[in-house]
């Protein structure tokens, strides 16, 4: 049996872009059906993950399991891409789209045409293959889920996506949720899961942390860290992945916002550096010394040396 995720924020929070009757709708009623649909074909024997119920229904040619499923994951995954506080692209991604499409502004001009262009329902995204950076779409409930390329992004292309908000405009929509809603610390991580062994994200991890903006986000996930430090989860689990996710905000707050850590942030970050060493496990791996993504702290040192 598969669960509907929570969202990452609130109903309201993506307004004016997407209202909260929309995201009530989308998320509450057709995502919930998609999940729903999925448990009553697979039965009480469901007890494997999604990606796993997809993969058996690819080999045995269970069209509408397939369909349902893939639903089910793409709209997990479009949650996670979308974020209520304005992100900035940064990191390998940038040099990668840089690459591929010349600059930002060109990348968004691809994936609106796209979008706008693709016939009837269905997604539109932008995929890693390895290094490399595309603009693809999929129609109705087909999903990227198994690859073999990697999701970074991805847009409903649904009408009760958009419709109560933006009429017949696609284009319109795709053009503001590009603008104020595109979550590139998501797609940083999972770009940096494309080119390295990280895992990226799957269905059981649900929802991840918003990113860290304010200082009343970090607040947040500091306390976050020190409630799972009291119980360290097991390696490789959607709660060990969040808890990383949670020390790459806490380090980014910083380094990449260049915000000068007060007296009373280096104590904790002591702290939490002692709870990290104690169950043997190290802040996650940052690029070399030199680049601009580049962190020193690591497993029982550093945080208090900055």
């Amino acid at each position: 049996m598969i669960a509907l995720p929570k969202l990452p924020y609130a109903h309201s929070a993506l307004e004016p872009v997407i209202s909260a009757a929309t995201m009530t709708l989308h998320h509450d009623k057709h995502h919930a059906k998609y999940v729903e649909t999925v448990n009553a074909l697979v039965g009480e024997n469901g007890d494997g993950d999604l990606e796993s119920i997809l993969r058996e229904a690819n080999q045995n040619g269970s069209v509408k399991l397939q369909q349902n499923a893939g639903q089910a994951w793409n709209h997990a995954f479009f949650w996670n891409c979308m974020a209520p506080v304005q992100t900035s692209l940064a990191g390998p991604l940038s040099d990668a789209v840089s690459t591929a499409f010349g600059d930002l502004g060109e990348l968004r001009k691809a994936f609106i045409e796209a979008g706008s262009s693709h016939f009837g329902s269905g997604w539109v995204w932008l995929v890693a293959s390895g290094e490399a950076l595309a603009v693809v779409t999929t129609h109705d409930g087909d999903t990227l889920a198994l690859g073999p390329d990697l999701p970074l992004l991805v847009c409903d292309l649904w009408e009760h996506a958009y419709y109560l908000d933006h009429k017949n405009d696609r284009a319109g929509f795709l053009g503001s949720w590009w603008d104020r809603l595109v979550n590139w610390e998501f797609a940083e991580a999972q770009y940096r899961a494309a080119i390295s062994d990280r895992e990226p994200w799957s269905y059981d991890e649900g929802s991840r942390p918003t990113p860290v903006v304010t200082r009343e986000d970090f607040e947040q996930a500091l306390e976050e860290v020190t409630v799972h430090l009291a119980r360290p989860p097991q390696a490789g689990t959607p709660e060990d992945r969040r808890l990383t996710v949670r020390l790459e905000q806490i380090a980014d707050y910083h380094e990449v916002r260049k915000i000068e850590p007060t007296p009373a942030d280096r104590d904790r970050f002591i702290h939490l550096d002692e709870r990290l060493k104690a169950f043997e496990r190290r802040w996650p791996k940052r690029p070399p010394p030199g680049t601009p993504d580049h962190w020193p702290p690591s497993l029982g040192g550093g945080l208090s040396d900055r």
